[in-house]
């Protein structure tokens, strides 16, 4: 061992596990990778994976109009919304007013009376 590690051997790195690649495209490699049954799954799901945006294409909603140019139909709409009848605002509810309670006035106390008569002492 001349002390390079294995993993970093130039003969560790080779690997014949794919079979030959007929293009010369990332796709075809990818395709190869998931078609080999010599590879575990989880590396042929992420080639899969990889692969799908370049193979199917994607479901996209396309509008055609032809009713005339831009220009034309921003007019049209400039002048719908220049025919825009505003409403007058409602005039605001008043709240109900509360029912008056009349209250009965009360004799007032000395302050802390009750506190007088437990703690302090004659004198």
């Amino acid at each position: 061992m001349d002390g390079m590690p294995a993993f970093a051997d130039p003969a560790n790195l080779e690997w014949d596990g794919l079979p030959p690649i007929n293009g010369k495209m990332s796709l075809d490699f990818l395709q190869a990778v998931y078609r080999s049954p010599d590879q575990p799954l989880s590396v042929r799901m992420k080639a899969a994976i990889a692969a799908l945006p370049y193979e199917a294409p994607k479901l996209a909603v396309t509008a055609i109009i032809t009713e005339g140019d831009l220009a034309e139909r921003l007019e049209r709409a400039i002048l719908r919304s220049s025919r825009v009848r505003s409403l007058p605002a409602p005039a605001p509810a008043q709240p109900p007013r509360p029912p008056i309670i009349e209250a009965q006035p009360t004799r007032p106390q000395a302050p802390m009376a009750r506190l007088r008569r437990q703690w302090i002492i004659d004198l």
